[in-house]
């Protein structure tokens, strides 16, 4: 450029899960002897909270006679992570460029920094469907609950029957409850259903709870997930039964668009067996997971508990899960506290996580443990990033080497959860300027033996802003452990646990399988905290924060 000055261009590069190479995603408008450019060109990348996204700019000097992109005329170079950007005040991030030999060669001060902000880009897929839905009376004619196939006498006496059984019940053992919550022995269930084009067939997306006779079921879920932001694609309503030999009582096909113009007491028919009544509807516009960490309101507090249980077997056997491999190489629980709390601390205000071990015999008592926090130096197992993380986890198991603790058992949950929520329930005591959102991360080796309770604490913790995501480790059958995960693989906002009747307020829980991924951590990660996002809007937009 004139007088020594550079002719500046920025080239944007990204590398997330699944690429080993940096892709370019484009360069800026150029610049003619200019020291200081100011570009305006915009690029747009998807962002993924559960992945880790690195950014690269190189700026080069288009003035050395070259329009060739190379280390001869680069004048600087920095990477960062996306989520560094994303957390930023303002989402404003300043980063000096480096370049070892640009200094020397061209100015004293060195190549120079160089200032980057982004902004969300929003559509319809922000919007949330509220609506109170209840069924006609005709889904609970006796001839439905029977498949139509059963005399209405028939039904009475099986009534009649379950009432006897009942007040039995009642008098012999205390219960309060009826078998059959509401007014009619039916228990049925809305699920919905959105087309897809691609494989002609319909995608499960939203269940109810069980809609009780004269009762009203809340709905809530988001346009993109209901129709993937195509508001005339067609989705499917169908009432069942409840359990799990559901029958088909009636359905009724419809769209999002035609949704936005029923007015509130609005009746469709759902053939064959009655109508859904649409008592209230509404589409709001909301804030999205970004915007939440970017205003500031929101931010990560991260605890990690760790199954010590003697199922994993004595650290020094080469064959444990919990072996310290003297060449330095991970265990599985050293592999996935690494790779997720890399993610995860870039979002939370400081590095301090929290350290809990459960199922171990522990001093002074020496009684089986099934909380305890993993320092012993404190009630709160504080650790400092993730190095402070994995070196405590590795001097607990040296304690059981100096038989200072003892593997035990069995595996449960239930207290940690419960702690975790008391301690999430006190700092949080309602709507605040800034909420401390509570990651409770369980390492464990095997099937829960409390699934009672620790249904009944995560549905407790659905209330406080708390989510649970449990990885299984080592060969064990986790097939049992899928009710953890009541949405199941779909992403959120499907079937809520349930204990009696007992609803979780959210989908707040999900479960991985570490053997699954062939030990692609970096994949497991991405399925664990796939659904946390959407679990802190849900959070935000129940409580007006």
């Amino acid at each position: 450029g004139a007088m020594g000055s550079p002719d500046p261009v920025a080239v944007l590069f990204f590398k997330s899960f699944g690429l080993h190479e940096w892709k370019p995603v484009g360069e800026t408008e150029a610049f003619t002897a200019e020291p200081n450019p100011q570009f305006e060109r915009r690029f747009t990348v998807d962002f993924h909270f559960e992945l880790y996204q690195e950014i690269r700019v190189v700026v080069f000097d288009r003035g050395l006679g070259s329009e060739e992109r190379s280390a001869r005329n680069m004048i600087g170079m920095c990477e960062f992570l996306l989520a560094s950007l994303v957390v930023a005040p303002g989402q404003t991030l300043e980063k000096a460029l480096m370049n070892k030999g640009y200094g020397a060669a061209n100015s004293a001060s060195g190549p120079g920094r160089v200032k980057l902000t982004m902004s969300e880009v929003c559509d319809t897929n922000r919007q949330i469907l509220h609506a109170s839905l209840a069924l006609s009376s005709a889904f609970y004619e006796p001839g439905v609950a029977f498949g139509r196939v059963q005399r209405a006498s028939q039904f009475a006496e099986a009534q009649g029957a379950i009432k006897k059984l009942e007040q039995r019940m009642k008098s012999t053992l205390g219960m309060q409850q009826p078998l059959f919550p509401g007014t009619s022995f039916l228990e049925p269930v809305m699920v919905f259903f959105r087309h897809d084009e691609a494989t002609d067939d319909w995608q499960k997306v939203y269940e109810t709870s069980p809609v009780y006779s004269l009762k009203h079921s809340e709905v809530h879920v988001t346009i993109s997930r209901l129709c993937g932001g195509d508001l005339s694609r067609p989705i499917l309503i169908v009432v069942k039964t409840s359990g799990g030999d559901q029958k088909h009582l009636g359905s009724v096909q419809s769209s999002v668009s035609a949704l936005q113009m029923l007015n509130p007491g609005t009746a469709i028919d759902c053939d064959p067996a009655g109508s859904i009544l649409f008592h209230q509807i509404e589409f709001e516009t909301c804030r999205t997971f970004l915007e939440f960490f970017t205003s500031g309101s929101v931010e990560l507090a991260l605890t990690f508990a760790i199954d010590l249980t003697s199922s994993n077997k004595d650290p020094r056997d080469p064959t444990s899960l919990h072996f310290l491999d003297p060449s330095g190489y991970p265990n599985e629980y050293e592999a996935v506290m690494r790779t997720l709390v890399n993610i995860l601390l870039n979002y939370c205000s400081g590095d301090h996580i929290k350290a809990l071990g459960f199922g171990a015999n522990v001093p002074p008592s020496y009684n089986v443990s099934h909380c305890f926090p993993l320092s012993f130096g404190g009630q709160e197992g504080i650790c400092t990033g993730v190095e402070g993380l994995i070196r405590t986890y590795r001097e607990t198991l040296a304690k059981v080497f100096s038989h200072e603790l003892q593997l035990y058992g069995p595996t449960v949950l239930s207290e940690v959860i419960r702690h975790c929520a008391n301690a999430t329930a006190q700092s949080y005591a309602g709507p605040s300027q800034r909420v401390k959102y509570e990651l409770l991360v369980v390492l464990t080796d095997g099937v829960l033996s409390d699934p009672d309770s620790t249904t009944r604490e995560l549905i407790q913790a659905s209330k406080l802003p708390m989510s649970v995501a449990i990885v299984g480790v080592g060969p064990e059958n986790f097939s049992k452990a899928r009710w953890l995960d009541a949405s199941g693989d779909d992403g959120g906002t499907g079937t809520r646990l349930r204990y009696g009747n007992q609803f979780a307020l959210r989908d707040t829980t999900q479960f991985v399988q570490f053997s699954k991924y062939e030990g692609n951590v970096s994949a497991l990660a991405a399925d664990v905290l796939r659904k946390i996002p959407v679990q802190i809007a849900q959070f935000m937009q129940m409580h007006d924060l």
